[in-house]
């Protein structure tokens, strides 16, 4: 599990490409996306690409309040493939994100 100043440095850079990291427990991640209260088009294609991710249990976009409930298994998550395309997707969609960094972060989850 990420330490409390390696998840304060997630949520700056997760914040400065449009995700505010509102919640983090082992399995379940919630964020706060304001561009899905707007952008249907952008939601419905976060949805699709996130639920693609090998180990997401379960996924929940609220437009209406701009969150995204993520349950996944740990371990499935852990493991290159499923960390890869959960990090592609990100970087595909949230151009800001810098993708060596939060690499090195979602190792750690």
């Amino acid at each position: 599990m990420p330490s409390t100043r390696e998840l304060a440095a997630a949520r700056g850079l997760l914040r400065r490409a449009g995700i505010d990291l509102a919640h983090y427990a082992p399995g379940r991640l919630r964020l706060r996306v304001a561009r899905i209260k707007t952008d249907a088009p952008f939601a419905a294609r976060l949805q699709d690409r996130l639920a693609a991710v090998p180990g997401v249990r379960k996924l929940e976009l609220r437009p209406l309040t701009g969150s995204v409930l993520i349950e996944f298994a740990a371990d499935t998550l852990a493991q290159a493939p499923a960390r890869t395309m959960l990090l592609d997707t990100l970087t595909t969609l949230f151009p800001g994100v810098d993708g060596e960094l939060l690499g090195r972060l979602l190792a750690e989850l």
